[in-house]
């Protein structure tokens, strides 16, 4: 299936998109008003099949107040993503009411499991009306692969595995080199061979795959498993944890990391440039950077995104998911950027796929 056919098809009006930030079962009436603002789609927040283990409580969403902004947490661990095992139903309603409005929307979905059968499941949850595009986050995927073959050589002992910024494998104490190479070369193994058997159930006449990744030391090569006929797309990056450059007071310090913005652009454009020197050729969604949040005002928010959304397109993104979260002031800020921009970057049918040079 042809991405830009697709995307078309089911109603974008822009190249420039909500990013995956607001659960769709808490902020329906929210997300409507990014699409009324004028953005171009909207990408859910990653909604996550699995089981709660015994004993364990969800974390409940909470936002928090700091002056005149919100900042909406959007989740740090997958306990706080919406939870599709157990709400597909509510969920499905939601994710059918927005097509039925027709809103442009892409459901991104992910998995701790590491079998096929988990993506049968989230398949079969999916809405009752069509969604032929879909992002998979593969975070929590990977990360389970690592935990699987470090734990051959460690046993079960509790070791956080950093898939984001650090050399995951190097934050594992007591594993000399060669056993790292094995975790490596198992869990990418195991990796591209999961990628297949999800190209299986979601099946290319059916489907337009976006794989969603996250700034790791096997970007280079994860992107490389992307474009062996497995996935139409990519989005680059999984938000980090980092802290951002505005303090918020009111807020725990583990919760500060989570904003879809600023920091993470370095991160993002290094992702942009590792594709371009690969002469990548599937459409990038570039997701994450592109931030309207932290600026003393409306004015600078709106300047500070229309150049990273310029920025995105000259390192090679085909599309631009905009991270909005951290005041409430989003969708007047998205009405500003996507009046600013005008019809730059409309999609329409006379608008081929064309990358910046």
């Amino acid at each position: 299936m042809n991405l830009e056919k697709i995307i078309m098809a089911i109603g974008a009006r822009s190249r420039i998109g909500l990013a995956s930030i607001f659960s769709i079962e808490k902020e329906e009436e929210l997300i409507m008003k990014f699409w009324e603002a004028g953005i171009g789609y909207v990408i859910t927040k990653t909604m996550m099949d699995y089981d709660y283990r015994a004993g364990e409580k969800p974390k409940v969403k909470r936002k928090w107040e700091d002056d005149e902004k919100t900042l909406y947490h959007t989740g740090t661990t997958c306990s706080e993503s919406p939870d599709f095992y157990h709400k597909h139903g509510v969920i499905g309603r939601v994710l059918n009411g927005f097509i039925s409005e027709g809103v442009a929307v892409i459901p991104s979905i992910g998995s701790k499991n590491i079998d096929a059968d988990a993506w049968v499941n989230m398949q079969r949850y999916l809405p009752d009306q069509h969604t032929p595009i879909i992002e998979i986050n593969f975070r929590y995927t990977y990360r389970s692969l690592v935990q699987k073959y470090k734990n051959e050589i460690l046993g079960n002992k509790l070791v956080n595995c950093d898939e984001y910024l650090n050399d995951y494998l190097n934050s594992i104490p007591n594993l000399n080199e060669a056993e790292k190479r094995y975790i490596k070369n198992r869990a990418n193994s195991d990796f591209k061979v999961l990628f297949s058997a999800i190209r299986d159930i979601f099946p290319p006449d059916r489907y337009c795959l976006i794989a969603k990744l996250w700034p790791s030391p096997e970007l280079e090569t994860h992107l490389g498993y992307t474009s062996e006929k497995y996935f139409d797309s990519v989005t680059l990056v999984n938000s980090i944890k980092a802290e951002p450059p505005v303090p918020f007071k009111k807020i725990p310090k583990e919760k500060i990391p989570q904003m879809s913005g600023l920091r993470l652009r370095e991160y993002r454009d290094y992702a942009l440039r590792t594709a371009m020197r690969m002469n990548y050729l599937l459409p990038i969604f570039a997701s994450g950077g592109v931030a309207v949040e932290a600026k003393d005002s409306l004015k600078g928010s709106v300047e500070d995104g229309i150049r990273d959304i310029a920025n995105c397109f000259a390192l090679g993104a085909d599309y631009v998911q905009l991270g909005v979260v951290a005041y409430g002031g989003g969708p007047k800020a998205v009405a500003a950027v996507m009046k600013a921009l005008g019809a730059r970057y409309r999609l329409d049918t006379s608008q081929g796929l064309v990358k910046a040079a």
